[in-house]
This record gives C-alpha cells, sequence and structure tokens, in this order.
C-alpha cells in the first residue's frame, strides 16, 4: 500500500533529506508541507515559514512533494492578493491557517479569502483543537466556526485537522453534515501519550460511525516535532501512527488504504 503524508512541517533549516529519507524509511510516496504565518507575533518571534520558502523547497522534489502555504488575519487587506499569489505565482494547493495565533477562523477578513480560494479551486487546511505554542490561545481552535465558511463557501474542501480533539464530536458532526468538510488524524498519537488514554482509535471509531472513511486523511507532522509543551519520539513516532491505521481491528482493508493513500490524492486532485 502507498502512503501518502497529508501533514508535515518543514523549517528554513530542514534538509531535504530530513524530508525524503523518513519518506523512504517508511515507504511513504507523496508529503504535503505546511507553510506557516502567525501574524504580527510570528513575525516577532520568528515562528513563520513563508510561502515562498515552501514553494522552493517543493520544487526540489516535484514528484515526492506538494506544498500549502498560509495567511493570517493581521494581513487584512494583503489575504486576498497572498491567497492569489500562493494559488498561482507559487503554485501550491491552497492554505493552512492556525487560528491560535489570535483569529476566530470565520472573521469576516479570511471569509473573503476563503471566498477567493473557493474560486481558484484550493484546499483549506485548519488547525483546530489543542493548541501547539504556549502563548498561543486555544479559544480561537473550536471547530464550529468552519461549519459557517462550509456553508458560505459549499464548493471549498475544508480539513479539520486534528480531528478537533478536544472538540472531536463537534468537529465529526460539522463534517457529516457539510459534504466539503474533511478530518485529519494528525497528532492523535501524541494526545494519546499525554492524556494516558487510547485517544487514536477511540477518534477513529467514532469517525467511522458518524462519518465514514471517505473523507478523513493521515498525517505525520514530519520527523521533527519541534513543540516543546509535547514529547516526541520522531521517527518511531511516525511509525506508530501508521500502525494505529493499519492495525485497526474496525477498518476494512480498503478503509485504511483510503485513509493512507487515496482521499488526499482525491482531496488534491493528484
Amino acid at each position: 500500500m502507498e502512503i501518502f503524508d497529508a501533514h508535515v512541517h518543514v523549517y528554513y533549516s530542514t534538509p531535504l533529506d530530513a524530508i525524503l529519507v523518513p519518506m523512504d524509511t517508511l515507504g511513504i510516496t507523496h508529503s504535503a508541507l505546511l507553510g506557516v504565518d502567525h501574524g504580527f507575533d510570528g513575525d516577532q518571534r520568528g515562528t513563520n515559514v513563508s510561502n515562498q520558502f515552501v514553494s522552493e523547497f517543493v520544487r526540489r522534489a516535484p514528484d515526492r512533494l506538494v506544498g500549502f502555504g498560509s495567511v493570517h488575519a493581521d494581513r487584512e487587506a494583503l489575504v486576498v492578493p497572498i491567497v492569489e499569489e500562493i494559488m498561482t505565482r507559487f503554485g501550491l494547493k491552497g492554505i493552512k491557517i492556525y487560528p491560535h495565533s489570535g483569529f476566530y477562523p470565520n472573521d469576516p477578513t479570511m471569509m473573503a479569502a476563503y471566498h477567493r480560494l473557493e474560486e481558484l479551486s484550493g484546499v483549506l487546511i485548519m488547525h483546530t483543537g489543542i493548541k501547539a505554542l504556549p502563548h498561543q490561545r486555544m479559544i480561537f481552535n473550536r471547530p464550529l466556526p468552519v461549519d459557517e465558511i462550509a456553508v458560505a463557501c459549499p464548493h471549498l474542501p475544508i480539513v479539520i485537522c486534528h480531528a478537533g480533539y478536544p472538540w472531536v464530536d463537534e468537529a465529526l458532526f460539522i463534517a457529516r453534515l457539510n459534504e466539503n468538510v474533511w478530518i485529519d488524524l494528525t497528532f492523535l498519537d501524541t494526545l494519546e501519550v499525554i492524556s494516558g488514554e487510547p485517544v487514536f482509535w477511540q477518534v477513529l471509531r467514532k469517525v467511522k460511525t458518524l462519518i465514514g472513511c471517505s473523507k478523513v486523511i493521515w498525517g505525520s507532522e514530519g520527523v521533527d516535532l519541534d513543540l516543546e509543551m509535547y514529547p516526541d519520539a520522531g521517527l518511531d513516532r511516525m511509525r506508530t501512527s501508521i500502525r494505529k491505521i493499519l492495525d485497526a481491528p474496525f477498518l476494512s482493508d480498503e478503509d485504511k488504504e483510503a485513509i493512507l493513500d487515496k482521499n488526499p490524492r482525491r482531496l488534491l486532485a493528484l
């Protein structure tokens, strides 16, 4: 079975081999790399990863890598031009947004960005649930605003990252009730480690029951988690995450192949 890793972070210091070697080791044929825009705070802290950098990184291995840009509500009147640049100049697949960096995802400024992204046939990936860095705020990360976005942009595929954890039920019902909303399983393995509970299979069972497996994708975050609040086993974490899906007794072989390969390809029209 081929594997498509739909959620990988890359940094300015990341060498190409740090992406490709783990892929080869684990049998991952393709990865989606994500830009980061944490707004003005990210500018100051140095946590942003530019859309141009992601585009140039992807072009170093175009047969293995695809990329997503990012935009923040702080960019105000520039958000729509930034989306246009992401899609047309840089040739990326869509945008990843990080609400916990200081905005509600249904902010009117961002709604304009989503409408333009829909016109350009892009994909919206949205961080939801837990926060990544101590200074960020989870109040912005609830999945509920996705419902408003999905209704306003019915032809825009929207991915709820991390299954909205800890608001899993909210995320799954939004996905059930909106045809264009997808669920991403990334990071559930790490949440399982810090909670001491079988989070991954608990969530995956709910996914299977409520929405089935046709709108579900998997990602690893990449070999370098680089998040001070969370433990990281690197390559072993990635391997364990894949095994969680392959070993799930309540998933059929077709379900597993859909989650790990066919769904992200369909989502990205590859």
